[in-house]
């Protein structure tokens, strides 16, 4: 059998395929509409700079200098923002903020999220979001993040909530830093006697102060959103479309391979 003779006896066989195609459309159409749903959102970042920050200066004071080794400095706060992102404490800081119950729902039924306390709701929470969040790496310090999600209005709400819980836990955290630096400086220049180490303390509390205002007037600390992530109208799991192609595909392979044992069949009859 060659390939000609097939697509003729292909042609007249139309109404079969047209009934495999049938019978597979409706099949697909049934999957996707049974199947559980997935919508997808995705928000762009742009890291914004510090680097004015966290930088003090180099004095000829080595015993001052020590002083703050136990304070802590970021000046790559986008990095430190990636790095909590994989922290699961800080995720679960988030999901109590955020309410664990909407990242449960779609996922427990009714019965069990009642019956859960709020730890147990939490690390649930937990397991959907670490498992159904992408964070593309950084390009040109624009930065995408996907989220899926069972429930249509979750995804876009949660990234866009996720990106203001990140900024304002970062900014918080060093302005109580720097506030914590400030109050050591100034409870060490009250007891000091020493008039070189007071001007070093009040420079260094100078710079502390600039520091906290900074990061205090700061709009975006960490990252500004460049493209917010929206509502999904249409759900990304399952694929209606793909699932559609499939099943024309699948129809047009059952339909040859129909014509082939068939055309097997007459040739050994007729040996």
């Amino acid at each position: 059998m060659n390939i000609i003779d097939l697509s003729k006896d292909f042609i007249k066989s139309w109404k079969l395929f047209l009934s495999i195609l049938v019978v597979s459309f409706s099949i697909s159409l049934l999957l996707s509409n049974t199947l559980t749903k997935s919508y997808t959102a995705s928000i762009k970042i742009y890291e914004t700079k510090n680097t004015d920050l966290g930088m003090l200066q180099n004095l000829s004071f080595p015993s001052v200098n020590n002083l703050f080794s136990n304070f802590s400095e970021t000046n790559e706060n986008s990095r430190y923002a990636f790095q909590l992102f994989k922290s699961r404490d800080f995720m679960e800081s988030f999901i109590k903020n955020y309410g664990p119950e909407k990242l449960i729902t779609g996922y427990m039924d009714e019965t069990t999220i009642k019956n859960s306390n709020n730890d147990e709701k939490i690390s649930s929470a937990y397991s959907i979001l670490v498992d159904n969040i992408n964070v593309r790496p950084p390009s040109n310090q624009a930065t995408y993040i996907r989220f899926s999600h069972r429930t249509q209005n979750i995804p876009h709400d949660l990234l866009n909530k996720l990106i203001e819980y990140t900024n304002s836990y970062i900014k918080e955290k060093h302005l109580r830093e720097n506030q914590e630096s400030m109050d050591y400086l100034q409870s060490q220049f009250d007891t000091s006697n020493s008039v070189n180490v007071n001007k070093a303390f009040s420079k260094l509390y100078e710079e502390k102060l600039s520091k906290y205002i900074i990061i205090k007037s700061k709009e975006h600390y960490v990252f500004e959103i460049l493209e917010f992530a929206r509502y999904q109208n249409k759900q990304t799991f399952p694929n209606q479309t793909i699932f559609l192609i499939l099943a024309f595909l699948f129809s047009i392979a059952l339909n040859l391979i129909y014509l082939i044992l068939q055309k097997k069949k007459s040739i050994q009859d007729k040996t």
